[in-house]
């Protein structure tokens, strides 16, 4: 896409145009880029410097951040380009170009490119960069633009995938499938507090270089260069991160897949090791049962003998109580018998 080139305007004399239905944002503070005399003997100084003419970022007072559509279409082919006529080179310094506004509905940031899928990074209205770079650098077809940490990845997946079938219950994947979120997401927020912190020492060092007087389009870039080379590593080091623990997580439940075989076989023979036991137990309950038993039937044998024994001695010593009650009669008898006798006698004899 190609743009004719503006008329001249005096720089005291030009103004950004105003917004269309955009609402004031309070987060970048700064002032326009274009603000004074100085700094347009810097633009001055960088258009000398490149071959193709020099692309003007608007004023971002009024809006966070610059779509990267809007940004194509401030590029200007030089080839098809109607080139003005040459000016004095006193005059060059006065040439400003205009710039259209950009869409409020393309408000958003360019985005850094990985090796695998264009993720998500997120807007800095308060960048150094933005704010301090008011011209393109050196490469043609580059914008100048803010790197943000990542904030989303596409290609990102959980701890399982659904087709897999493990022997965990479904309740328990579940919960370890959100645990894993949650781990994922905390290390994101690790990495962006960690990417945040660097990028303040690398904006830091390019306003430091910035304002002693170093190469802006050379110091500009190596800034960028160090902030894609920041946004990558600290992706890289959130990814390691979290294949390490998928990993982790991983093993453990393929693990307990592998010992739950071996746990059933186990819990399979203790059950056989329990019923043994208790049958065991029961056998022996039964013998003692037995020996209880015939115990009890030897002492109750032993009971009955032992009163037949009694009731044997005390017939045997009734029948000799009564052979004696006997005895004692038989003499009595016999004396009394004698006594008679003699009795009869005596009479006899006092008759004769």
């Amino acid at each position: 896409m190609s743009v004719s080139p503006p008329r001249p305007v005096p720089v005291e004399l030009w103004k950004p145009p105003a917004p269309e239905s955009i609402a004031h944002s309070s987060r970048n503070p700064f002032a326009s880029p274009i603000s004074s005399d100085d700094d347009v003997s810097q633009i001055s100084e960088w258009l000398k410097s490149e071959e193709e003419p020099s692309k003007v970022q608007p004023q971002r007072g009024d809006s966070d951040f610059v779509s990267s559509e809007w940004l194509d279409t401030l590029r200007i082919d030089s080839r098809e380009a109607t080139k003005p006529q040459p000016l004095p080179k006193h005059d060059q310094a006065r040439q400003v170009r205009q710039i259209p506004q950009p869409e409020p509905s393309r408000a958003s940031p360019p985005t850094a490119h990985l090796s695998v899928s264009p993720p998500i990074s997120s807007s800095a209205s308060t960048s150094s960069v933005a704010t301090a770079t008011t011209v393109s650098s050196s490469r043609p077809k580059q914008a100048i633009r803010y790197i943000g940490p990542v904030i989303v990845d596409p290609h990102d997946y959980g701890l399982l995938h659904p087709q897999e079938k493990h022997s965990t219950p479904e309740r328990s994947l579940k919960q370890m499938e959100f645990e894993f979120e949650a781990f994922k997401k905390d290390v994101r927020f690790k990495m962006i507090q960690e990417f945040h912190m660097d990028a303040i020492k690398y904006e830091c060092t390019l306003v430091q270089d910035l304002s002693q007087g170093e190469d802006a389009v050379t110091r500009i870039e190596q800034h960028e260069v160090r902030m894609l080379q920041l946004q990558r590593d600290k992706e890289d080091k959130r990814k390691k991160l979290v294949d390490e623990e998928r990993q982790r997580r991983r093993r453990e439940i393929n693990e307990k897949d592998e010992e739950a075989p071996q746990a059933k076989a186990m819990e399979a023979f203790k059950r056989e090791q329990e019923k043994a036991r208790r049958k065991e137990q029961a056998k022996r309950e039964e013998e003692r049962r037995k020996e209880e038993d015939l115990k009890r039937r030897e002492e109750e044998m032993q009971r009955r003998e032992l009163e037949i024994r009694r009731k044997e001695e005390e017939m045997k010593e009734r029948q000799r109580l009564e052979r004696e009650q006997l005895e004692v009669l038989k003499r009595e008898h016999a004396s009394k018998k004698k006594a008679e006798e003699h009795a009869k006698r005596e009479k006899v004899r006092s008759r004769a």
